[in-house]
């Protein structure tokens, strides 16, 4: 009887205490609001690694996003153990409108994402193979497009071919759950980030490598570009800003832009536990 009331004591104290600790969000990536600051898409090749230290109230992630104010609608890759109850790399999809009180949501936890018939991967899906220093990178590509007549926001893989100009559609979001994002976006993002509580260690972001690895490791965005509003490939010069919160720990290489059309790239991660100078 004894032994049970202390470990029942055990687990009151340990909910307490990450109850009481402080959460943490970082972020290592570009947002874009271009020359006119009104998007109708965001596009990328999501360099897709495993991440084998995130914590179990903690997660890790890489994804891309359209912005208006408050408003947001994001697809990408995470781990995340308290929602999947597992440490696997998985595709998902997020929304959340409103002044940022009409709360959404992950995956299709709530009436918002419309997953479509024929999707060749569905939100919450485990990925595999992941990216490998000695056998080689891995990829996801993900394009959020505005339909340009019903006016909704469709996310489209690319990577896997498909009957939609070698893509297939995943799903959408409806324009009726938005107020800012009806029109347009005024901002796009390539980004990583991580959770954790202040009493968890924090977890790495991509590769672990830290951004001025380059080609040697570093996790990267690949093929970055955003959409007009008449729905072409935005050729012009992005205007890049990054958003890096955490610079000893989480960081970004410069913005690389080729000159070929869309082939604009940035290199990004990092760990905290054996942080170095934040030099890219």
């Amino acid at each position: 009887m004894a032994s049970k009331i202390v470990l029942v004591s055990a687990i009151i104290l340990f909910v307490l205490n990450h109850a009481q600790a402080e959460n943490n969000t970082e972020f290592a990536g570009y947002r874009s609001k271009g020359q006119l600051g009104k998007w109708h898409g965001v596009r990328a090749k999501i360099n897709v690694w495993p991440i084998n230290d995130v914590l179990y109230l903690s997660r890790s992630s890489a994804y891309i996003a359209v912005h208006n104010g408050a408003e947001q609608i994001a697809a990408g890759v995470h781990v995340y153990p308290e929602m999947y109850k597992d440490y696997n790399l998985r595709f998902f999809t997020y929304w959340t409108a409103g002044d940022g009180t009409k709360r959404g949501c992950y995956n299709l936890d709530c009436p918002g994402f419309v997953l479509a018939d024929g999707a060749n991967i569905h939100p919450g899906h485990s990925l595999w193979p992941l990216s490998d220093i000695n056998l080689g990178m891995r990829y996801i590509t993900l394009r959020i497009k505005k339909d340009e007549e019903t006016g909704d926001w469709s996310l489209y893989r690319e990577d896997k071919g498909g009957p939609i100009g070698g893509m297939t559609l995943v799903g959408w979001w409806p324009k009726t759950l938005f107020n800012g994002l009806v029109d347009s976006g005024n901002e796009i993002e390539w980004t990583g980030s991580v959770f954790y509580p202040s009493d968890e260690t924090p977890p790495t972001m991509g590769s672990q490598l830290f951004p001025k690895m380059l080609e040697g490791g570093a996790a990267h965005f690949y093929d970055c570009y955003g959409f007009t509003t008449t729905g072409s490939i935005y050729e012009y010069d992005y205007q890049p800003y990054p958003v890096v919160t955490k610079p000893e720990c989480y960081n970004v290489s410069l913005w690389y832009d080729t000159g070929k059309p869309g082939y604009k790239h940035f290199f990004y991660g990092g760990r905290c536990p054996d942080p170095e100078p934040p030099s890219v």
